[in-house]
């Protein structure tokens, strides 16, 4: 049902490029492509066309479990949007986003600060793998 209103969203905007600069119809669409996603993968999981004893099973689920937590903060967003909507809510969700809007220069730099300390603390610890033979 959502993919077919999503799809009749893009042809009346024209172009993939348009429909997707309206923040709401980023979300909409991101958190469909999550879902369906995790829901392929969680099928391939469920159908055992991965052995259990394959180490690729282990990244599939917690590929699977990143993608699920992705979606659910899109849903999340999507249900803040829905309630800008109500009297008693739409004050506080706005000055939310705008919040948000005014922190996203503050974000980005506080972020490529993290990767950047990160990257160097990894770089410095002497990493020990446990392979469990004891």
């Amino acid at each position: 049902h959502w993919l077919k209103i999503e799809f009749s969203q893009v042809k009346r905007e024209g172009s993939w490029a348009r429909y997707l600069t309206r923040d709401w119809n980023f979300i909409d669409s991101t958190f469909i492509l999550l879902s369906l996603t995790s829901f392929v993968l969680d099928a391939i999981i469920t159908a055992k066309l991965i052995d259990e004893d394959e180490s690729l099973y282990e990244t599939v689920i917690v590929v699977i479990k990143t993608l699920y937590a992705l979606s659910y903060w899109f849903l999340g967003t999507k249900v803040f949007y829905y309630m800008r909507g109500f009297v008693s809510t739409s004050s506080s969700i706005n000055m939310i986003i705008s919040v948000v809007a005014d922190m996203k220069n503050f974000s980005l730099v506080m972020l490529i600060a993290l990767l950047m300390c990160g990257f160097s603390f990894f770089m410095l610890t002497d990493v020990a793998i446990d392979t469990g033979d004891g």
